[in-house]
C-alpha cells in the first residue's frame, strides 16, 4: 500500500519477482510486531548457508551447470547495483520506504534467499 515501496518495486525487472517480494519482506521486517506478518518473520531463518547467492568466487566457479551459474552471477550483480544505486540513496529522502533504515545488500541478499527459498512463479 505504501507508494513508495511500489514505485520502488517498480524498479526491479519482472524476471527478477522474487526481488520484489523481498523488497516488500524487508518493508513487514522494518515494521517489526506492528506487521501483520511478524511471527511469521520472526520464524525465518538468520541466514541461508549453502545458498549460491552467497558462494565465494572459487564456489560459484564450481557450479557446473551454465545456465545456473549465469543466473547466480546476474542475481549477484543485480544485488549489488540495486543495493549501491538505488537503496543506498534511500535513508532520509522523501522516497524512503523504510523509516530511514539503510537496507543494504547483505539484508536484500537474506529477503531474495528468504522469499526464493519459499515461493515458486
Amino acid at each position: 500500500e505504501d507508494p513508495r515501496l511500489l514505485a520502488l518495486i517498480k524498479q526491479v525487472p519482472d524476471e527478477l519477482w522474487g526481488a520484489k517480494l523481498a523488497l516488500q519482506l524487508l518493508h513487514q521486517r522494518l515494521q517489526g510486531p506492528n506487521s501483520a506478518f511478524a511471527e511469521y518473520i520472526a520464524n525465518l531463518p538468520r541466514g541461508f548457508p549453502g545458498i549460491p547467492t552467497f558462494f565465494g568466487r572459487e564456489a560459484h566457479a564450481q557450479i557446473d551447470y551454465p545456465p545456473v551459474g549465469q543466473q547466480v552471477a546476474k542475481r549477484g550483480r543485480w544485488l549489488n547495483d540495486f543495493a549501491q544505486k538505488v537503496l543506498a540513496k534511500l535513508p532520509g529522502s522523501p522516497d524512503d520506504p523504510f523509516g530511514g533504515v539503510l537496507v543494504d545488500i547483505n539484508a536484500l541478499g537474506w529477503a531474495l534467499a528468504a522469499v526464493s527459498s519459499r515461493a515458486f512463479r
